[in-house]
């Protein structure tokens, strides 16, 4: 079984068309961008690949100001 978080950034009620947002696949960390409904489900059912690999740095360098 695979599991993804999937983050709506914009949706109309009238149709699934217009959804935009991202799919993160949790077990690679990957994620990947959609328009549509049509992109969602792609999405989805590539389990992740060719998504972009997302890492977070557990201890950022943050540039210093003078």
């Amino acid at each position: 079984m695979e599991t993804y978080i999937v983050r709506f950034y914009r949706r109309a009620l009238s149709t699934a068309e217009d959804a935009v947002g991202t799919v993160e696949h949790v077990g690679s960390g990957r994620r990947a961008g959609f328009t549509g409904g049509r992109e969602l489900l792609e999405r989805l059912l590539s389990g992740g690949d060719g998504a972009e690999s997302v890492v977070a740095d557990p201890d950022p360098v943050l540039p210093h100001e003078p």
